[in-house]
C-alpha cells in the first residue's frame, strides 16, 4: 500500500476486514496489496475521461469525505453501507467482477470473501482521497496529481504499468492485456 494510504487504511482496519469477511489477515493483506493499486489506477483511467474527471472529483469532494474512518463498524457490519459495489462498477465498467476472481486466485482466497474485502476497501479508498481533499482543501488537479503519484510508485515498485494493464477498461473484452494483470498479481 502507498503512504496516504496506509495512513488511513492500516493494519487495524485490516484486521477488522479480515475479521469481518473471515480471512486470515495475512491474506487479507495480499488482497489489499492487490486491489489498492488497481482502484488508485482505475481513478486515474477514468479521470483522463473529461467526461467522467469531474464526476469523479464530485464523487471524492461531496459523498467521500473521509467520514466513514468514523463509522467504519457499518462498513464492517455491511460491505453494502459503503456502496464499494457501486464505487468499483463505476469505476471498472462492469468488469469488476473478473477483477475479483484474479485478485482471489492470485490470493488463494474464497471468491465471495474477497468480494466483499475488495468491497470494503474501494470505500475507504475514496474515503482516504476525499478526507486528504477536505483537509488541504485541494482541488481537482491536486487529488489527481495525489492519485498519479501514488500509481507511480506502486508501477515502480511492482515493474507493471497500471495504466497499461488497466487498458482493459476501455477495450471490447478480448482480454489483450489480462496476462499484464495476472503477472501483477503473482508479484
Amino acid at each position: 500500500m502507498q503512504d496516504m494510504l496506509q495512513k488511513y487504511i492500516t493494519n487495524m482496519v485490516i484486521d477488522r476486514i479480515a475479521k469481518a469477511t473471515g480471512l486470515p489477515t495475512a491474506t487479507l493483506q495480499t488482497i489489499a496489496q492487490k486491489a489498492l493499486p488497481l482502484i488508485t489506477g482505475a481513478i486515474e483511467k477514468n479521470a483522463q475521461d473529461s467526461a467522467k474527471k469531474d464526476g469523479i472529483f464530485a464523487a471524492i469532494r461531496d459523498d467521500h469525505d473521509g467520514s466513514i474512518f468514523n463509522h467504519i463498524e457499518d462498513l464492517m457490519a455491511d460491505p453494502n453501507n459503503g456502496k464499494g459495489g457501486k464505487i468499483l462498477s463505476h469505476l471498472f465498467g462492469g468488469k469488476e467482477g473478473a477483477l475479483e476472481d484474479m485478485i482471489a486466485q492470485s490470493a488463494h482466497a474464497d471468491k465471495a470473501q474477497t468480494k466483499n474485502a475488495v468491497e470494503m476497501l474501494a470505500p475507504l479508498v475514496m474515503g482516504a482521497l476525499g478526507k486528504e481533499q477536505s483537509d488541504g482543501k485541494l482541488e481537482l488537479g491536486d487529488v489527481l496529481g495525489m492519485v498519479h503519484n501514488i500509481n507511480e510508485k506502486q508501477s515502480k515498485e511492482s515493474g507493471v504499468d497500471m495504466q497499461k494493464a488497466l487498458a482493459f477498461l476501455d477495450a471490447d473484452g478480448d482480454g489483450s492485456v489480462m496476462d499484464e494483470i495476472m503477472g501483477f498479481m503473482k508479484s
